[in-house]
């Protein structure tokens, strides 16, 4: 049995105003209402003006079966760019009505609703909304999200 992690990484170039980003099962959301054109790599995201997500190689990193090259995308930055990076965590966890998993397409859809907040009051909504999901249930893994917005 092949066992590995999955990961998402990037490199913030602000001299040349690049994002270099690479992921193992795990995505890049990018959300600036600004951008006119769908970055290349990414596809439009239903929920937000102006949110893209950037798929993973569905792979983990370490062991695995049958390893390929990851996928490297370069991203130009723009003014107002709003970064996300997460683990499986959140999307992973259990409850609601239903003792069902968030799912990932809830989580972008969340972060397509709170963007435009400050990072502090983000954290407040996802912190409330994670809390709120989970009811009576335990927390099944790590919970990381990470988000970086550019000056406007």
């Amino acid at each position: 049995m092949a066992d590995g992690m999955d990961i998402t990484l990037c490199r913030f170039q602000f001299d040349n105003g690049e994002l270099t980003w690479s992921g193992a099962n795990l995505p890049l959301v990018l959300i600036n209402p600004n951008r006119s054109e769908v970055p290349e790599g990414a596809r439009a995201l239903p929920n937000a003006a102006g949110a893209f997500e950037f798929k993973a190689d569905r792979q983990p990193i370490g062991a695995t079966i049958r390893p390929r090259p990851f996928t490297t995308r370069t991203v130009a930055l723009q003014p107002g760019d709003t970064f996300y990076l997460y683990s499986d965590g959140f999307q992973d966890q259990f409850g609601g009505p239903k003792g069902k998993k968030y799912m990932a397409h809830q989580l972008r859809k969340k972060l397509g609703e709170i963007h435009h907040y400050s990072a502090t009051v983000q954290q407040e909504f996802l912190s409330q909304e994670f809390d709120a999901w989970c009811g009576a249930e335990d927390q099944v893994d790590d919970v990381l999200v990470i988000g970086l917005r550019l000056p406007r």
